[in-house]
Order: structure tokens, then C-alpha cells, then sequence
């Protein structure tokens, strides 16, 4: 994310910082958070020729136009503090930016409690903070918003801390609800980019394993798998997609194992997660059972499995030089199709094992599809047949596993920017996403990591296959 913390916007003129900040989240795709605060200095205001009195009612004003821009294509607004008369912004973000308001005066934690998308909360996770947090609670809530996805961003020192009083602040946050930590090093003496890269990896290392929010949502029980503790096999998961998910788990807190080919960079990937690595290749079926084996016994368990390894080739299902081989047709499926079954099958007998949850759950399966299963282009008759193979197998896994507590999902990317896909050139990636809807670009490992791992967390997730494609849908050629 980029993340403003924070901007004091009263100080600002509105137009100018909503079409910015629009700026911001186009060009970062949508990874733009926006926090804002009303500030304390009268000098400050008195400089810039603001009134520092009003300050507070026109930041709320300043809040209902801005995201009023970023959606309309004409406004016309009549505010206390500001007038447009049918204007709009161009280009507009393709979501309304999230806002989330620092400071800690009472007027402002309503306004961020009524307004807001999160909190920057300048105090200590102390029983004044947990007042304040328990105040903003029951006012969104008496307006009719959720908490669920209120966000709470709390900030650690950088100056003076240690492993021991970073742990402590962490985990006493973590307590208090906290879905964000920022750290803040200005005050710590670094003088360079790279010493205040330094003092991240350092809060980093301190921090690692622990979780910021124990449980997808705090205040709902146990509606959810947890990613702390639990242990994740990643097939193909050296490169691309099932890496990038990996990544996100063991960032949650959670124990990977690496499976992929002997020729890939496993071993290196596995050590940087601190997990285990299992030369696996996919179609040796026997070999591939040996390699979950050991992978589940290096874990103690598993709870989730991502499969992404297949492939593909161009060949029509009539060419010139004559029919399509039959032999090159049942290379693709067993390496797609057949593959994902066999290892699906294998990984639910040991989840089969494991204690359930409160919710009944054991475990979550991934496979990995392709919108090609849907539409694929003059050439992929294999592949579609393969991937549609997986989708059509996917519900009806999940009905075969549900009274174990195991669910089964499946994740159609489009063109996504990985290993294979990494010689195309940028004017060749251009053409093939240009029938996207919004973005026109191939998919980044993290978007299939994202989804994935909501899926895991998602107990209603379940016996489906859902498109990651930017609303692609691929041309005969």
C-alpha cells in the first residue's frame, strides 16, 4: 500500500488533493490509502490563510466532496464551506479511495467513526485507546455501518525500541484489535535510505510470526480458518502464483512447504520462508504422493493447499500437417487435470485428520483453472478442455469432502505476469489484454495471492471457481 499518515487536509484545497489522490490510486492500481487529519498548529493555519476554528467542519465537508468526485461524472455540490457546479474529475479511480482519519479529540473519533474507512490512533494501546476504540464501535454501529472492516493502524517507535518492547507494543495492539502497524524511524537517527531500510528489517525480524488481527474478525468467533499457526503446501510454489500466496500465508503467521521441480529455485524460496522444500514433479503420480508425504510430515499437518502447476500448447484440433496428436492431447490433461485430482485426493486424507475448528472445518483445497476453461482461443483445445476439466470437478469435490469438513475452490486467472509469461514483450501483453475491462494489463502473483488466501479464510467460500481477469474475456486468437 501507499498510505498519506497524515495529510491535514483543512489546510488543503479540496479539488486539488481529490484529483491527486485519484492520481495515487490509478497509478498504484488501487493500492492507495489515504489518512487524514485536521492538525493542532494555529500558526500553521494562519500562514496558509485557513481558519483554524472551522477546521473540524470542513475536513467532514472535505471528506463527503471528495468521494462524491471520485464517483460522479458530473456534480454539482452546495456545501457550507464549498460550491461546484457541474464539474467532475478525469480520469476517476475505479474505487473510492479509502480514508482514515488520525488523531485522537473527541469530535474527530466520531467523525472517523461515522465517515471513516480506519483509524491512526496517535495514543498508546493503553484503557484509554480501548475506550475510544469501544466508543467508535457502538457509534458506527448506531448509524448503521460496520466495525468488520474498520481498520486500525497503530504506529511503533523505531528510536529506543528492542525485540522485547516491540513484541510487547505489537502484541498489546494485536489485543486492542489492530489491523495495521506502520513504523515510524525519523527519530531513530538513521541517516541514509538504506539505515532506515535497516531499521524496518530489524522491527521486522522482531515482529515476525506474530499477527496484527489474531483472526480475519475479532469479534465474530471462530467464522474463520486461521492463517497463525497453521501449516500450507504450496505445489509449483517456487515461482508465480502459488509463491506469491505462500508469501502472503507465512506472512499471516502461517508454515509453508514448498513443492516443485527439482530444476526450480524450491530450496532457495523454502529457506527464505522459513519452511521445507520436496522436489515434486506432478505427473509422476507415485512421486508426487511421496512428496506430500514428507511434506506433511516436515508440517505436523495441513490445513490449505495451492496448486498451480500445468501448462499448455498451441495446437488446433485440425492442422495442416493433420489431426492433433492424441498423445500431446493427454499430456495436457494429465498434467493439469488428472495432476490437481491427484494431489486434491491425497491432501484431503490428511486433512481428513486433522481436529476441527469450531465452525467444523479442516482444511481448504485450491486448485487452479484458467478463463480459457470458459473461452479459450482457436489452438488451446487441449488446455480448455483440461482447465475446464478442473472447474467441473471443483463442486462437486466440495460436496464429496464437506461432511469432513474440507472445502474445495478453484481460481481462474487470466494472463498472469509470471515465469511463463515473463518473454512476452510489453507491446504482446498489450495486445492480449486489450479486451479487458479495467485494468488492461496481465494479472500480478499477489492478485491470485489475495484471492486465495480470502478463500482460505472464508468458510461460505466453497465448491466454486472465480475468475481473477479484470473482466477479460479472451478472442478466438
Amino acid at each position: 500500500e501507499l498510505v498519506s499518515a497524515v495529510l491535514i487536509l483543512p489546510q488543503r484545497q479540496t479539488a486539488l488533493v481529490t484529483k491527486q489522490a485519484a492520481e495515487l490510486a490509478i497509478l498504484s492500481s488501487n493500492r492507495f490509502r489515504m489518512g487524514i487529519g485536521t492538525g493542532w498548529n494555529q500558526v500553521e493555519y494562519e500562514a496558509l490563510n485557513e481558519s483554524f476554528g472551522t477546521r473540524g467542519k470542513r475536513q467532514e465537508e472535505q471528506v463527503a466532496l471528495m468521494r462524491a468526485l471520485w464517483q460522479e461524472d458530473s456534480l454539482t455540490f452546495d456545501g457550507k464551506y464549498h460550491t461546484v457546479t457541474k464539474a467532475s474529475i478525469n480520469p476517476r479511480p475505479s474505487e473510492s479511495i479509502p480514508i482514515w482519519f488520525g488523531g485522537g479529540a473527541p469530535a474527530l473519533l466520531d467523525r472517523c467513526a461515522r465517515m471513516g474507512d480506519g483509524w491512526m490512533p496517535i495514543s498508546g494501546p493503553n484503557e484509554a485507546t480501548g475506550a475510544a476504540l469501544k466508543a467508535m464501535r457502538e457509534r458506527r454501529e448506531a448509524v448503521g455501518l460496520s466495525w468488520d472492516d474498520f481498520g486500525i493502524q497503530a504506529q511503533a517507535q523505531a528510536g529506543g525500541g528492542s525485540v522485547e518492547r516491540w513484541q510487547k507494543h505489537f502484541n498489546r495492539w494485536r489485543d486492542l484489535g489492530a489491523t495495521h502497524m506502520a513504523l515510524a524511524t525519523h527519530n531513530a537517527g538513521a541517516r541514509s535510505v538504506d539505515e532506515h531500510l535497516a531499521l524496518f528489517e530489524s522491527y521486522l525480524k522482531a515482529v515476525s510470526g506474530l499477527q496484527v488481527r489474531p483472526s480475519a474478525n475479532q469479534f465474530i468467533g471462530e467464522q474463520a480458518m486461521e492463517i497463525n499457526g497453521h501449516n500450507g503446501i504450496f505445489v509449483g510454489g517456487a515461482s508465480g502464483m502459488a509463491l506469491a500466496t505462500a508469501e502472503k500465508f507465512k506472512a499471516g503467521g502461517g508454515n509453508v512447504a514448498i513443492l516443485d521441480l527439482p530444476t526450480s529455485d524450491g530450496a532457495a524460496v523454502a529457506e527464505r520462508l522459513g519452511g521445507t522444500f520436496h522436489e515434486c514433479n506432478v505427473m509422476d503420480y507415485e512421486g508426487a504422493g511421496e512428496s506430500i508425504a514428507a511434506a506433511v510430515a516436515a508440517l505436523g499437518s495441513v490445513h490449505f493447499c495451492v496448486n498451480t502447476a500445468g501448462g499448455g500448447l498451441a495446437k488446433r484440433t485440425l492442422a495442416k500437417d493433420g489431426p492433433h496428436p492424441l498423445e500431446d492431447f493427454q499430456r495436457v490433461i494429465d498434467l493439469n487435470l488428472i495432476a490437481s485430482f491427484n494431489v486434491s485426493r491425497l491432501v484431503s486424507e490428511y486433512m481428513s485428520k486433522n481436529e476441527p475448528n469450531a465452525e467444523g472445518e479442516r482444511g481448504c483445497i485450491i486448485n487452479t483453472a484458467s478463463i480459457a476453461a470458459f473461452e479459450g482461443q482457436i489452438g488451446q483445445v487441449a488446455y480448455s478442455a483440461a482447465k475446464a476439466g478442473i472447474v467441473g470437478m471443483t463442486f462437486v469435490m466440495a460436496r464429496d469432502l464437506g461432511s469432513l469438513g474440507i472445502r474445495a475452490n478453484c481460481i481462474a486467472p487470466s494472463l498472469f505476469d509470471t515465469g511463463l509469461t515473463s518473454a512476452i514483450p510489453d507491446e504482446f501483453a498489450l495486445q492480449l489484454t486489450k479486451d479487458a475491462a479495467f485494468p488492461k494489463r496481465m494479472g500480478k502473483p499477489i492478485h491470485f495471492a489475495i484471492q486465495a488466501i480470502s478463500m482460505y479464510e472464508n468458510a461460505m467460500m466453497n465448491g466454486g471457481t472465480v475468475r481473477v481477469d479484470a473482466g477479460q474475456r479472451f478472442a478466438p486468437k
